[in-house]
């Protein structure tokens, strides 16, 4: 048994390995806190600039051709519909492997446009402005454009908002492939509450200084979780991602990699025009199955017409909403009170004569 003297020995001692031991965690903590502050300035810079970019966005005025070509290994063909993808192979003869898709898109303010054909040779025109947005389709063969959805801007049922809005970042996604993670605008990713920064940090490369971010998303709505992505972007160019990468995770386990790389052509009313984007994507229990997009970005105009955004452009009638909305019962309701007024008129005249 140890004596009186040596248990409080002992428990001085204790005492000074564990005040020890909270200075050495104190210090260890304070440091980490001083590298994250280096961090968090960076950070704080790139969060400035992709705040931003929205903005600028909202000014840019330009008119772009895109040109997309997909090449899907066999075992992604099969995946997505084994059945009806050999009945079109045989049909067509087409190879469902290689697809090339080209488009027409504007942006100019609040105004957006998407034009093409698709690949049966219907021709599309997706577009929006202050007043309505709407999608015209013209078949193969015929002359005239026919609606296939009209909707005042902002006067939409819910699910129909979610559609338009949907059509509207399809439509801008070339001209703003440069802050896009994912097909979204890096302005709004950053803002879910699944986002999580890992490390920033400044690299050089071929004498560049760029920046290095690493982040993961919590996944949901449809989504899988990606715990691992990173965007390395440059300062010098508005903060343009020069490349990215992520690994999603199903059920605890990475499932799927992509990784892409993104060329800078000229500015637009500083917004950096993305001129060529490549993408690779393989499953990660088959990586061997490769799956490729490369994007080439041309620009047309720098000064978009607003004719372009509107129906007449395209030989159609502008559209009168409150026409629709009020004309008819409007006019029913002005001949139910005349004919209530010539009614009372005529009981009146009735009673004066009897």
């Amino acid at each position: 048994m140890p004596t009186t003297r040596q248990s409080l020995l002992l428990c001085e001692s204790c005492r000074i390995v564990q005040r020890l031991g909270i200075l050495a965690v104190v210090l260890f903590v304070g440091t980490n806190v001083a590298g994250a502050d280096g961090d968090s300035e960076l950070w704080d810079q790139f969060e400035e600039a992709m705040s931003e970019t929205p903005r600028l966005v909202e000014g840019l005025c330009v008119r772009v051709r895109s040109e997309t070509v997909r090449e899907l290994s066999d075992a992604t063909v099969e995946a997505d519909n084994p059945v009806r993808s050999r009945e079109i192979a045989q049909e067509t003869g087409a190879d469902l492997s290689r697809s090339v898709f080209r488009a027409e898109s504007a942006s100019c303010g609040n105004s957006v446009l998407s034009t093409g054909v698709r690949e049966d040779g219907t021709e599309f025109v997706l577009a929006q402005n202050d007043d309505y947005t709407f999608h015209l389709s013209k078949a193969p063969g015929v002359d005239a454009y026919s609606i296939l959805w009209l909707e005042p801007t902002g006067g939409a049922d819910p699910e129909m908002e979610k559609e338009i809005r949907r059509q509207r970042l399809s439509a801008i996604a070339p001209m703003t492939a440069a802050w896009s993670f994912q097909g979204r605008q890096m302005a709004e990713v950053i803002e879910e509450e699944g986002f999580q920064i890992h490390r920033i940090e400044e690299i050089l490369s071929d004498g560049r200084s760029l920046i290095h971010v690493e982040f993961e998303l919590a996944g949901g709505a449809g989504r899988l979780p990606i715990p691992e992505a990173y965007i390395v972007c440059d300062p010098s160019k508005a903060w343009a991602f020069v490349e990215s990468g992520w690994t999603s995770h199903k059920e605890g386990k990475p499932f799927y990699r992509k990784k892409g790389a993104r060329e800078v052509g000229e500015t637009v009313n500083g917004v950096p025009i993305v001129s060529t984007m490549t993408e690779t994507g393989n499953s990660v229990d088959k990586p061997e199955d490769v799956d490729t997009a490369a994007m080439t970005i041309e620009i047309l105009d720098t000064d978009v017409a607003e004719e372009v955004f509107r129906l007449s452009y395209y030989g159609l009638p502008e559209p009168n909403f409150e026409q629709s909305r009020y004309g008819s019962w409007l006019v029913y309701l002005m001949g139910g009170a005349a004919c209530l007024a010539v009614a009372y008129w005529l009981r009146r005249r009735r009673r004066a004569v009897a």
